[in-house]
Order: C-alpha cells, then structure tokens, then sequence
C-alpha cells in the first residue's frame, strides 16, 4: 500500500507546471500592448500553456522581412553619388528597403578606386613653388608630379631641407643705408664693422644706435639773421 501512495505522489509531481520563464513573461506583455489577445488567466505559472501562446501568437507577427525599414540619409546620399560616378541604378523602390540597399552599396563600393589608387593633383601653392625652387636651381621633380599631391609634398620637403635659411643669407644693406651711415661717418660717427654693406639687418643696427646719439633739428634752432632784426 505504501508504494501505491509514493507512486501516485509521483504521478501528481509530474502534473505541475513550471511557470512562465521572465523572457517568456516580457514577450507577451509586448505582444498585449501590440494588441495581441490576453492569454488564459494564471498564464504565467504554466510554461507550457505560455510556450503555446507565444508560438501562435508569434505566427500572426509580421515577419522582419515584410515591413522593411526605409534608407537612412546617408545612405541615399552614397547612392547617388556612386550612380553620378557611373554605377548603375540600382533597383526600383531602393529608398524603401535599407537591406536592398545595403547590399547595393556593398557591391558598389567593392568596384571602386581605393584613394591610394587616384592620387589627388598638387595644389596651386604646391605648383607655384615647385617652380620657384627650380628656378632657383633644384632638379625637376619626377614627370607628371602635378597629377600628384603625395609625391609633390614629398619633392618639397626634400628639397626644402636642401634650401639655405632666411638667416643664413642675410640681405645687402640699401643704397639708403649706404648713404646715410656714410653720411654719419663724415660727421664724426665710428666707422661700422667690417662688411657691413653686405647686412642689411647689422646696418640698421648700426644706424638705430648712431642715430640715437645725434642731436634733433629742433633742439638746435638757428638764430635770427641781422635783417630780420626790428
């Protein structure tokens, strides 16, 4: 009698539902606010009458598939640039299928020139002095450098390292400052170093320092002469 009553015990045990999982109880409340049917009362102890539910439910859904979401911005705007390059068309309705045109867009772009393959021309200033340094004397940069502005830039740079500095070829001193620090040293001033008409900026030092020891015109003002007397 003992074992009867452990078996039908038993029996009983196997007869308990387990309840819905979390997973399973989130899916029909977003189902229910989608205006799906609510399930039988106690739905959420009973996993299976749950499991039957959702799956029933869930065939009445409008698949991913069917309700395409649109082309986004950006990708309308690749589109027409790639079509005004060249590429074709693609199919009739594209803007109303993102997945479409995504796959377009893939095979597109596989077709097109990396930008390491269509190198972009040199720059007007890069032109302008390319040619000044040849004028100058450095060689001519390889042929057809001006469809190129990686390899220009590069000429450039190279050259440019070859180039004397600004500081390293000072200017000759004006014909002005000749005059005037001769003038100077007429009136008494030290003579300037030596070699200084070959350095404008030393003779403009020279003349800055000379001529703040010189009197002004109007610190000397020239007396009457006798006729202007009274």
């Amino acid at each position: 009698m003992p074992e009867d009553t452990v078996k039908t015990e038993t029996e009983l045990d196997d007869h308990t539902p387990k309840p819905a999982s979390e997973k399973q109880i989130e899916l029909v409340e977003k189902l229910v606010e989608k205006g799906s049917p609510e399930p039988d009362k106690g739905w959420k102890e009973d996993r299976a009458a749950t499991s039957e539910y959702l799956e029933e439910q869930l065939k009445n859904q409008p698949k991913a598939d069917d309700t395409p979401k649109p082309a986004s911005e950006k990708q309308i705007e690749l589109v027409e640039k790639l079509v005004e390059k060249g590429s074709p068309e693609p199919d009739k309705g594209w803007k109303e299928d993102r997945a479409a045109t995504s796959e377009y867009l893939e095979e597109q772009l596989k077709n097109q020139p990396k930008a390491d393959d269509t190198p972009k021309p040199a720059s007007e200033k890069q032109i302008e002095l390319v040619e000044k340094l040849v004028e100058k004397g450095s060689p001519e940069p390889d042929k057809g450098w001006k469809e190129d502005r990686a390899a220009t830039s590069e000429y450039l740079e190279e050259q440019l390292k070859n180039q004397p500095k600004a500081d390293d070829t000072p200017k000759p001193a004006s014909e002005k400052q000749i005059e005037l620090v001769e003038k100077l040293v007429e009136k008494g001033s030290p003579e300037p170093d030596k070699g200084w008409k070959e350095d404008r900026a030393a003779t403009s030092e020279y003349l800055e320092e000379q001529l703040k020891n010189q009197p002004k015109a109007d610190h000397t003002p020239k007396p009457a002469s006798p006729r202007m007397k009274p």
